[in-house]
């Protein structure tokens, strides 16, 4: 499983002028950094603060590897098993849920750290600047501060906006959750050994040194901890390891929601439920604990999927089983 980077900037808490009484956080994901994209030569002013700071060697994200199950996991402290954001895109009642309310609302019982923050009160708010989920209310909360995700939005300015909640003079943050969709966007469409993965990996390094220097000219770098970590990790595909699943099914007669490592393939709806059936054919090869499914059309066996996912125990989601 990919591990990530993960590091904590222990400042100390002598909370003063008009920010918040409380102990204050700043928790900052780089979407898709891996633990070994920090290094010395790459990404300097990372480094740096790795080595006045806390660093992890790597942390595990859960499975499984998407951005909105594991952002979800770091605000929640639970599986996906248990919160139930099991992709970026889910099938579910008939339909497709891509970003939205319902789909961080499976588990009603579930709340995530933003909001047991306000709800804690005694002048306690939060704010989350593009978090997945940050700006849905959970239990009737949502947070004081929020801006939903926008791809156009200049990442300085993130940090100004996520900054300046600090200072609210009427509701000063003491817990703010920060995102930033790259290296994962480019690395998707480039793969990690891109010179514009490279050029990304050093933007999210720029972007960091400019959130250090506006902390320390807003006389905040002593009074808020830090957290900077990402979701998960990402490497380079080789052909002979994708599977094209248009060998296998007709995908004519069914709706498909996801990608790899986790995609749901069910029946379209307007079929006959007496008929509804996407059949696959598939040479499944035991290799330790792995299971290879070939592609090459020989001797395939046809299976009719079946109507219940069973998975690993480790990749705790017995839940969904």
């Amino acid at each position: 499983m990919l591990s990530l980077a993960f590091i904590c900037l222990s400042c100390f808490l002598n909370l003063v002028g008009s920010i918040s009484k409380h102990p204050s956080v700043l928790v900052v994901s780089f979407d898709a950094f891996r633990y070994d994209f920090l290094n010395k030569s790459a990404t300097p002013n990372l480094y740096a603060l790795s080595q006045i700071g806390v660093r992890a060697d790597y942390i595990r994200n859960i499975f499984p590897t998407k951005t909105f199950p594991n952002h979800f996991s770091i605000g929640t402290g639970v599986y996906a098993e248990d919160h139930g954001v099991l992709a970026n895109h889910v099938f579910y009642n008939n339909r497709s849920h891509g970003y939205s309310y319902d789909l961080f609302h499976y588990n009603d019982d579930v709340v995530p750290i933003w909001t047991l923050n306000e709800k804690a009160g005694q002048g306690r708010h939060s704010g989350s600047m593009m978090w997945p989920g940050g700006e849905f209310a959970y239990q009737g909360v949502t947070p004081t501060h929020a801006v939903r995700y926008d791809q156009s939005f200049d990442w300085n300015k993130r940090v100004d906006v996520a900054i300046s909640w600090f200072l609210n003079e009427t509701a000063p943050a003491n817990l703010v959750m920060l995102y930033f969709e790259e290296p994962d966007f480019i690395g998707h469409r480039h793969g990690v050994d891109d010179p514009l993965f490279r050029d990304e990996i050093r933007h999210c390094d720029r972007t960091a040194k400019y959130l250090q220097d506006q902390l320390e000219a807003h006389n905040l770098h002593d009074k808020v901890n830090v957290f900077l970590l990402s979701d998960h990790g990402m490497v380079s595909v080789a052909q002979d390891r994708i599977i094209d699943l248009n060998k296998f099914a007709n995908f004519s007669r069914c709706d498909v929601v996801g990608t790899s490592p986790v995609m749901q393939i069910s029946a379209l709806a307007s079929l006959d439920p007496f008929t509804k059936r996407c059949k696959f054919s598939w040479n499944v090869k035991e290799t330790g604990n792995s299971k290879i499914k070939s592609a090459n059309g020989e001797n395939l066996h046809t299976k009719t999927v079946s109507l219940h996912l069973r998975v690993p125990n480790e990749l705790n989601l017995q839940y969904f089983s």
